[in-house]
């Protein structure tokens, strides 16, 4: 047992050193070992740039309500202080981009997981995203009389086609 006192303007550490049956006895001395506030100061600093401080993952991603297959999801790293990522999306398919747009070909629930590395090592976040199946919107055309003017296709609409096809 290690107890830290101070005496006037030096620290002194103590250590109880127990009997062989764990019993301690009155009697029981105490090995003083003196430091002057200085050598504290340097022994604290030391130790605080000795310590290795692992990055600390951590992401969101947009859509956050919601997303749906066929749709990009796009997640943001929230990663500081970290060089290198590895982003494992849980459907066979990863990415090392810092913030990364990914497409899910089907709905189900997928585990994300984020690694990141620094010079002290390595560590990582995983956290379950629902994607849903995709909204499929639908109409149908009539004229006056109630007679359809465009029969029911399958198409994939997409902004870059005029056509409306792909």
């Amino acid at each position: 047992m290690i107890h830290l006192f101070l005496a006037g303007k030096r620290f002194t550490f103590g250590a109880f050193r127990p009997d062989p049956g764990r019993i301690f006895k009155k009697d029981t001395k105490m090995k003083k070992i003196r430091f002057a506030p200085s050598s504290l100061l340097i022994l604290l600093v030391l130790a605080a740039f000795a310590c290795k401080k692992l990055p600390e993952p951590a992401f969101s991603y947009e859509p956050a309500e919601n997303p749906e297959a066929g749709e990009v999801i796009t997640f943001v790293n929230e990663t500081p202080e970290a060089s290198s990522y590895i982003w494992d999306f849980g459907d066979g398919t990863n990415a090392t981009d810092a913030s990364p747009g990914h497409t899910f070909e089907s709905a189900g629930n997928y585990t994300i997981k984020l690694s990141a590395t620094n010079e002290d090592g390595e560590a990582s976040h995983s956290e379950s995203v629902t994607i849903n199946e995709a909204t499929v919107l639908g109409f149908l055309v009539a004229d006056a009389s109630g007679k359809f003017l465009l029969k029911m296709q399958k198409y994939w609409c997409t902004t870059t086609s005029p056509t409306g096809r792909p």
